[in-house]
């Protein structure tokens, strides 16, 4: 029996593991590093008509690497806890000096968002000096946090669960991030309250936001809500409800896009779907791994869509202890055209795949270079720089990939605007081996940390953060 972790989607303390032993479907091996038939709806095209692709990876050049020590065993402590408007954990907020004006004015041309379980709230945050930009606070301990393409519009979903009332309440606000202006507020119900991950995902276009949610009090399922940041108001339908892979409660559909692109491609469960990015009408459906925390990326051509799927099979229980038993990363390639499937390879062929640590959660993080060359992606302690023309197979046969070891285990990174740096924030909860200080910025050419902000104190765990250009008059 197999067996992987579900967290539960509670406002408990982040240092217990807040997990449900269920039964996980594998993903069938004779689908791995080859072109998989697509379903039914997948495409115009037949499955016959795709063209297999043969390639070994191989590793060019390992910068540095180490193995991995076995994690261990962690008691099985969760409990549901009731809805409450009193705080589990008393705020812990993450504070930062306040960001010069000779500091804002060297600004590169980047800003950062931050936001992390219990932290109460969300950081604007110059990446150079690691100083505070703005501070916004909000009642959620885990809110939900998306910006537009351009870093003209923040959107943050605040939450709260007043005592005695079967579902949570929230309020979805949108600000200028120019002159901070709120220019939106609209009320949501029963939103998802997480331990850890993002309620909200806004598609790299701009225009469609979605909002997960908790189940319904008599347990029925619940598909996202869709915001439409033009009209700026929600839905009346629920376009995703027709789709059965993106009904999954709790956690958002993973969009991914970009301005002036005709699709917008949702990651629901194990399925990705293509959808009219005017209309949301579904255009074509393929298979994907399941995966609870998955990455999602559009090539800057708009041609090829790659996906990050963890694979961690968790087993429960030694006595009261669940422990991990295989991990592995599922990196998928889908033809935005068609939806048929280009590549599904497993990382551990190319690299050392390190355990994932109980507790941290799966997230798996992936980022494209602006010319699409090269495909960043991080796990634990491991940053990994993928050539994308040798994964693709039209380039060399042995897929170029350069490893660098972290400091210690992450859990969220994104990209500058231009491309040239890379923010990584460290993991703070779970069987770590060994845990980080401060943000690591690191220089996409030399593939080395440059800058570390060590001076960062009580970081927020189960961070998110988001990189998005500085708005004009901001600086």
């Amino acid at each position: 029996m197999q067996y992987k972790i579900a967290f539960i989607s509670l406002a408990v303390p982040f240092s217990m593991v807040l997990a449900a032993c269920e039964t996980a479907d594998t993903y069938p091996a004779e689908e791995i590093d080859r072109v998989v038939a697509s379903r039914p709806t997948a495409s115009p095209a037949s499955a016959e008509s795709a063209t297999s692709i043969s390639v070994e990876p191989t590793v060019d050049h390992i910068r540095a690497s180490s193995s991995s020590p076995p994690r261990a065993m962690v008691p099985v402590t969760a409990t549901r806890v009731p809805g409450t408007q009193t705080p589990i954990l008393p705020p812990q907020p993450f504070s930062l000096p306040t960001a010069t004006d000779a500091e804002r004015k060297a600004n590169t041309g980047t800003w950062l968002y931050l936001t992390g379980f219990n932290a109460y709230t969300v950081s604007v945050v110059d990446p150079v000096s690691g100083h505070s930009l703005h501070e916004i606070t909000v009642k959620a301990q885990n809110p939900g946090v998306a910006v537009s393409p351009d870093g003209g519009r923040l959107y943050v979903l605040d939450m709260w669960w007043d005592r005695g009332e079967p579902a949570g309440k929230g309020e979805l606000t949108t600000y200028d991030t120019v002159t901070w202006a709120v220019i939106h507020q609209e009320p949501v119900d029963n939103p998802a309250f997480l331990l850890g991950g993002n309620p909200i995902s806004l598609s790299g276009d701009g225009r469609w936001l979605t909002m997960a949610h908790h189940p319904e009090p008599g347990g029925g399922t619940r598909p996202a809500s869709v915001f439409d940041t033009q009209a700026m108001a929600f839905l009346p339908d629920a376009p995703l409800q027709e789709l059965p892979d993106c009904t999954r409660p709790w956690l958002t559909p993973r969009l991914a896009g970009q301005p002036g692109h005709p699709r917008v491609y949702a990651l629901c469960n194990d399925a990705v779907v293509a959808l009219n990015a005017r209309t949301l009408s579904k255009l074509w459906e393929a298979d994907a791994p399941s995966a609870t925390s998955p990455g999602l990326a559009l090539s800057p051509d708009g041609t090829y869509l790659y996906g990050l799927h963890p694979q961690v099979d968790i087993r429960c229980c030694r006595g009261t202890s669940v422990y991990v038993e295989e991990t592995d990363l599922l990196l998928s390639v889908w033809e935005t055209e068609s939806g048929i499937p280009v590549r599904v390879a497993r990382l551990s062929e190319m690299v050392d795949v390190p355990d994932a640590s109980i507790g941290r959660g799966d997230g798996a993080y992936l980022a494209l270079s602006p010319d699409g060359q090269r495909l960043f992606v991080l796990w634990e302690d491991r940053l990994w720089d993928i050539e994308t023309s040798a994964f693709l197979g039209s380039g060399p046969e042995k897929a170029g990939i350069v490893e660098a070891l972290l400091p210690a285990p992450a859990d969220a990174m994104a990209i500058s605007s231009d491309g040239r740096e890379l923010y990584i924030f460290p993991a703070t909860g779970g069987n770590l081996p060994q845990r980080g200080k401060g943000m690591w910025t690191v220089d996409t050419e030399r593939f080395e940390v440059v800058r570390n902000t060590s001076g960062w104190l009580d970081l927020p765990p189960m961070a998110q953060l988001h990189a998005a250009p500085a708005p004009k008059f901001g600086r």
